[in-house]
């Protein structure tokens, strides 16, 4: 059996759907007021597509679902974030609430808009902004200057929660080849052909010129800062990766290994391990040891499948769970002891979702357009 609590926005209409073998029943509340309808389905494939079907169609007349439940890869919200597919999945966490991107709506080229949302963990709006530039890639939140970091189609922005105003760091590019990444002590940014380091007294400690590989039309970068802000790995080379000494600009050395482009990075076990996710070749994850730069090989944090396609990883704060999406499935592990522990479906989604933890659940905004959070 399968329940779902839906609650209209502004309103005192809520919504209860409970999938029962092959038949569904639909409770529909307001102001105290109850009306209960079922209906049974010829086959248990129809009845769960109608079960999905009038959830999703119930979050598009703005309500939002809200399910109480420990139970592991269950979702305990759904909103939706917007309509209309546009590559762009970005958001990210901060003391305010979750900023959310949102398509906007427009009749010509002109005229294009794209919002950040803002919400909290009830899926509740709080505000919208507008967006300087359409298509904001990626979002960071910056402790020390209560900001965001937004790489908005390949323009580097900053947004000051505080004021309400939005900075342009980068105003002009050749190649669409960007990045933002932030540290404890240091944010890096970069769009071609420039990249910057800065500490957090705002001051320039990095600056540096970079190129880019066109390789059959795809462009090979990638970078990212470690947790302490002192190395930053960087990839514009087919199977190479650069780790340059923030401080410094120096090369550190570089790592060499059988992955062609780099489309994700990230420092873990204390800055001692190097993670990537490979875009083409593979499509799977790669493990480096920092120091030698040599592969370390974790056949336990494999996902169990024929063709295992990654399309996207996160951890968990502390590190000690690793999350794989392949195609609308979460893959679970323990990373402490490189192990699987389960998986589960990403409901909402067609093809792909950007995810990362928020506290202790699993957030997750869909190509479909919804945002949800999942007990991990």
């Amino acid at each position: 059996m399968k329940t779902a609590n839906l609650f209209e926005i502004g309103s005192d209409k809520s919504c209860i759907i409970t999938l029962s073998g092959k038949k569904i029943t639909t409770e529909n509340i307001n102001k105290g007021k109850s009306r209960t309808t079922e209906k049974e389905y010829p086959t248990q494939d129809e009845a769960d597509k109608q079960y999905e079907k009038k959830r999703w169609e119930l979050l598009k007349k703005n309500y939002i679902e809200r399910n109480e439940t420990e139970k592991q890869g269950t979702p305990t919200l759904h909103c939706l974030a917007g309509l209309g597919y546009t590559g762009c999945l970005s958001f990210e966490n901060t003391p305010e609430g979750i900023f959310v991107y949102k398509h906007g709506a427009y009749n010509t080229a002109s005229d294009q808009k794209d919002f950040l949302l803002l919400i909290d963990k009830q899926g509740n709006l709080k505000e919208t902004i507008d967006l300087p530039k359409v298509l904001p890639w990626d979002i960071r939140y910056c402790p020390n200057d209560n900001t965001l970091l937004m790489d908005v189609d390949h323009y580097i922005y900053k947004y000051s929660l505080s004021n309400k105003e939005f900075i342009q760091l980068i105003s002009s590019f050749k190649h669409t080849a960007s990045f933002i990444s932030v540290s404890d002590n240091n944010i890096a940014y970069g769009s071609h052909p420039k990249m910057y380091a800065r500490n957090n007294a705002n001051d320039v400690v990095f600056e540096k010129d970079f190129n880019v590989e066109i390789i059959k039309g795809s462009i090979a970068f990638c970078a990212g800062l470690s947790k302490n802000g002192k190395i930053l790995a960087f990839h514009n080379k087919e199977g190479e990766i650069e780790l340059i000494d923030v401080n410094t600009g120096k090369l550190i050395r570089t790592i060499k290994g059988e992955f062609r482009m780099v489309d994700q990075i990230q420092f873990v076990d204390n800055d001692s391990t190097l993670v990537i996710r490979e875009q083409y070749g593979k499509w799977c994850l790669y493990f480096f040891e920092v120091e030698k730069g040599t592969e370390l090989a974790y056949p336990g944090l494999s996902v169990p499948e024929y063709s295992p396609t990654i399309f996207s990883f996160c951890f968990n704060e502390d590190e000690s769970v690793l999350v794989q999406f392949h195609l609308t499935n979460a893959y679970v592990f323990d990373y402490v002891n490189k192990k699987m522990l389960y998986s589960f479906p990403i409901e909402h989604c067609v093809k792909t979702a950007e995810a990362k933890f928020i506290d202790n659940q699993l957030a997750v905004r869909t190509d479909y357009g919804c945002f949800s959070l999942y007990n991990i």
